[in-house]
């Protein structure tokens, strides 16, 4: 007996050391693979970098991603919350207006911890890590999938491969959520094969707080994933879980989602909207699956494996809905919310692709799967129709030949993986071809720190004024001191439409970029009266009218103008509203800034104008077509540059040009009068500005004796112009009551105004704060109904005599959210509670 039991214990610790050597081996191994995959990754992401360039593009990436998390890190810091309400940008927004942009997202909080390193650091540096977490979870994902380990492998380097990831550089947030994503559906084989909704739960509410315009596709992903793995017929309870660990995830998100679904329902965008466009109803050039970044950016392998999967039971329903998404543009038109038909939705659906190749690669190396002549010459066909046809063909060529020697001549087990490692490189080369053509940053770009914070808060003495930046405004549009400065730029997708109706059709600032959601700062006297813009950076070359230089730094000055208005004011000189909107511009945006215009009865002697319109003809030294009432067809062959000189030389005056235009082929069209641009968008432009009407208000610090006219090339009708002039001394009040503020302000996250004022007369508080719903007034502690004046902002009567006053504002649903999203993070620790007991 003893014997025996001495036989069994040796027998265990020889397995037991067995085992604890192949263990070690294959941790080693998976080490190595792991580390492989990383530093490919890496390659594939930084090789096409030039010396002296960032890991981040010219374009949205540095002016939106960048800009936007800035603004909210300095007003994380500023109000001392992780929830302020209330941004400064943007004429003062809700905050949620940049959700979009990584409201509550890890890095835009770690940044807060590191107040003084740049934010461009920490947004490359986040996003090369999550695509690299992304390449090492898909394959782990892929290994538990049973699959090989060097098919998971070469799955992972499809997925590193994937020209979608070029928008780690670009547009962060279409790919920002993928780790997450591929967590979730790791999740979801826990949740079937031990009944955990924890994992699920806790990876989607990570997506939403990434990406939350990707969240409905993710879902979408989820779903399908689900499905498949429970062999399109799951049982109700796994599918009751699901269900509940969804529902966890968007509660537990709730804090970020529900406030920024009503600020979206309660606006609308300013441009883009609905389609508008006819959508094919098949996409034959699969643009959505092969090679463009703007969709999954994978190669014919992919499309190969989709096909062979038809043929497989196990698989083909999978297929079918893959291929469906990617060749019928309506789906993802449908999961656009019904904005527009573009493939860069299907994102998300790279993983499922990715597993599908890799289990079809193992059943072809297995010999389950039989190596398909047909598909592959089926894979030519999308070259007839897309634009990356030579490309298309190579790849085709290499990939039949590849089906060729696999089928006919390899015969050994080595060859054949070595086959199956030689045909990744052609995504690779796409891939790194792709990141090649990116416009990326300068590692020194300093367009964006011209001055220091510190420095702009030295120059802005009285916070009841706001501060702007003229140089390199496109890049600055959003970027935001510290303390509390406020400003009137923003570039957002989503934004208050009142706001952004006043700054583009009111007061007739030029639309300068093919879209018209950015919201950039110029030399418009008015508006920058109108608006309190008393401080400014600007080159000093282009200090505006009325602006004297405060501090100088190289070629870039701080600039003041105090012959402003401030943000809020106590004035009893007001303008019905009835009349206003009689006034027709420029005659409206003069009002304004001469007058308050409220609801009610004010004003009757009604509005008297210091406006002189001038006769073209008279005005301007200039071929008689130009200015006649009918117009006249320009056509240049190239960009040309006019000078035009005035018949008389205006001082310290406003010179206000406008004129319609129509391109006479859909294309773009740009006339730059004295450095102020105006753009109309071509018609096949994404988001289309629709900005016909070309308005430029001019004025200058020494004598204005010429305009200096830049038209860029096509052909294209001028009609209807008009020219107004008027005394720039008519842009100051002496009816205005200035509001004292309260010493320090109150940094809370939600007060917006917090001070006194002495009023002769009954009259109003006026704001420049854009109307919204969501603001709380307080007049000596008492709370007041708000309304909307000056067409587009926040006032309410008072009576004469002193007044405390504070302005609040919530953003709707943000209690609400607030409170689900903390019940459902303890409905979440209570279930991961019982989880772990199940599993004790």
């Amino acid at each position: 007996m003893n014997i025996k039991i001495l036989d069994v214990l040796l027998i265990m610790i020889e397995k037991g050391f067995r085992q604890r050597r192949e263990f070690g081996m294959d941790y080693k191994n998976t080490v190595k693979l792991h580390t492989i995959l990383t530093v490919l990754t890496l390659v594939i992401l930084l090789l096409p970098l030039s010396q002296g360039d960032f890991f981040g593009s010219e374009g949205d990436w540095y002016s939106q991603h960048v800009g936007a998390a800035e603004n909210l890190r300095q007003t994380m810091l500023n109000t001392g919350s992780l929830f302020p309400q209330f941004s400064t940008g943007g004429g003062g927004c809700n905050i949620y207006d940049l959700a979009y942009y990584g409201l509550l997202r890890p890095d835009v909080l770690f940044s807060c911890l590191v107040p003084n390193l740049e934010m461009k650091y920490i947004i490359a540096g986040y996003a090369l890590l999550g695509v690299i977490a992304s390449v090492n979870l898909c394959y782990i994902w892929l290994r538990r999938q049973k699959l090989a380990q060097w098919v998971a492998f070469c799955g992972s380097v499809l997925l590193a491969a994937a020209a979608c990831f070029y928008h780690a550089h670009h547009q962060i947030i279409f790919i920002n959520y993928m780790p997450f994503l591929i967590l979730a559906l790791m999740g979801i084989d826990k949740l079937l094969e031990k009944g955990k909704v924890s994992l699920m739960a806790v990876s989607l509410f990570l997506v939403y707080m990434h990406s939350f315009f990707y969240a409905f596709s993710c879902l979408v992903v989820c779903l399908v994933y689900f499905l498949h793995k429970s062999n399109w017929r799951p049982d109700i309870k796994s599918f009751g879980k699901a269900v509940l660990a969804v529902t966890i995830s968007i509660g537990m998100a709730a804090v970020l989602l529900l406030p920024t679904a009503l600020n979206i329902l309660s606006t609308t965008k300013d441009a883009g909207g609905f389609m508008s466009q006819p959508m094919d109803m098949v996409d034959l050039k699969l643009g959505g699956l092969l090679y463009y970044p703007y969709g999954c950016g994978l190669s014919l392998l992919a499309l190969y494996c989709l096909l062979l999967s038809l043929c497989k039971k196990r698989r083909r329903i999978l297929s079918v809905i893959l291929l469906i998404c990617i060749l019928v543009p309506a789906v993802s038109l449908v999961l656009n919310g019904f904005l527009y038909p573009r493939a860069k939705i299907l994102i998300p659906f790279v993983p499922l692709i990715v597993m599908l190749c890799t289990d079809t690669l193992q059943e072809l190396f297995e010999k389950k799967q039989k190596w398909m002549i047909v598909p592959a010459v089926l894979c030519f066909l999308p070259a007839a129709f897309s634009p990356w046809q030579d490309l298309m063909l190579i790849d085709g060529g290499i990939l039949l030949a590849w089906v060729l020697v696999q089928r006919f001549l390899l015969k050994s087990e080595r060859a054949k993986k070595s086959a199956f490692v030689l045909i990744l490189l052609v995504p690779i080369m796409v891939s790194i071809g792709v990141n090649k053509e990116e416009d990326y940053l300068r590692a020194d770009d300093d367009r964006q720190s011209h001055f220091t914070s510190a420095e702009i808060r030295a120059a802005v003495t009285d916070l009841r004024y706001r501060f702007d930046v003229l140089a390199n405004n496109y890049v600055n549009s959003n970027t935001l001191p510290g303390g509390g400065i406020n400003k009137t730029a923003m570039y957002s997708s989503i934004e208050n439409k009142l706001y952004a109706d006043f700054y583009y059709n009111v007061m007739g600032n030029p639309i300068s970029l093919r879209n018209r959601v950015v919201l950039m700062p110029n030399q418009n006297s008015c508006f920058n009266y109108f608006m309190g813009i008393r401080y400014l950076l600007t080159d000093i070359h282009n200090i505006p009218y009325g602006y004297q230089a405060i501090a100088q730094k190289k070629d870039y000055v701080l600039a003041e103008n105090k012959d402003v208005l401030p943000m809020c004011y106590g004035t009893d000189k007001l303008l019905s509203e009835d009349v206003y909107k009689d006034l027709v511009f420029p005659y409206n945006m003069e009002a304004l800034c001469s007058q308050a215009v409220v609801e009610g009865r004010h004003g009757a002697k009604g509005f008297q104008s210091a406006l002189t319109e001038q006769s073209p003809q008279e005005l301007l030294a200039v071929d008689a077509g130009f200015t006649s009432e009918d117009g006249k067809t320009l056509s240049f062959k190239k960009a040309e540059t006019l000078t035009l000189p005035l018949t008389k030389a205006l001082k310290n005056q406003i010179m206000i040009i406008r004129f319609d235009v129509e391109s006479k082929r859909g294309k773009e069209v740009i006339i730059e009068i004295n450095g102020m641009r105006n753009n109309l968008s071509a018609e096949s432009a994404p988001y289309p500005n629709e900005n016909h009407t070309f308005t430029y208000v001019l004025s200058a610090n020494e004598v204005m004796d010429k305009l200096e006219i830049e038209f860029s090339k096509g052909d294209y009708d001028i009609s209807r112009l008009q020219v107004y002039t008027m005394d720039s001394d008519h842009l100051q009040r002496d009816d205005i009551t200035l509001p004292s503020m309260t010493e320090g302000g109150k940094k809370d996250g939600k007060t917006v105004f917090a001070g006194s004022v002495e009023m002769e007369n009954d009259g109003y508080f006026i704001t420049s704060y854009p109307y919204r719903k969501g603001y709380q007034v307080f007049v000596d502690g008492k709370k007041a109904s708000y309304e909307k004046v000056n067409a587009a902002f926040v006032g309410f009567p008072v009576s004469a005599g002193g007044h405390e006053i504070e302005i609040h504002y919530y953003a709707p649903g943000f209690k609400a959210g607030l409170a689900i999203s903390i019940l459902s993070m303890v409905v979440l620790c209570l279930i991961i509670l019982k989880e772990r007991k199940k599993a004790i």
